[in-house]
């Protein structure tokens, strides 16, 4: 949903990435949290340490980090963001290019240069995989 915002202020993206990485540390203590064994320690010693489910933390961290992503590269300078595009979007496009530059408040001069930057070192990673 971070899409769906107009624009979002370099300590603003700050301050997300970091909600995002306490919100993603709550939602992979959860299952360990709810489980009931460790509802009453205080009587008895706890038992060893629940695990959470393997599919369970994949999941939260899959999702998690396609926002933390995204937010650095909000972060990112505008100059360095097409390499840093390229790095961690693999399957990248122009129109979310665009979108993520729209985002950082890039103005639309600068946009195409971006963009031109981008289609260089695309094709140079299409040619260096050949």
């Amino acid at each position: 949903h971070i899409f769906k915002c107009k624009q979002i202020s370099e300590v603003g993206a700050e301050q997300m990435l970091l909600d995002i990485i306490g919100i993603k540390a709550i939602f992979l203590e959860m299952p360990t949290r709810l489980d009931p064994r460790f509802q009453n320690t205080q009587t008895q010693p706890p038992p060893a340490p629940p695990v959470a489910p393997e599919k369970y933390v994949a999941a939260v961290k899959r999702e998690m980090s396609k926002a933390e992503k995204l937010l650095k590269l909000i972060l990112t300078p505008t100059q360095a963001l097409p390499d840093a595009y390229v790095e961690i979007v693999k399957e990248g496009s122009d129109a979310r290019l665009t979108r993520l530059m729209e985002l950082k408040g890039v103005p639309k001069g600068e946009q195409s240069a971006v963009l031109d930057q981008y289609h260089r070192l695309k094709a140079i990673k299409r040619t260096k995989n050949q």
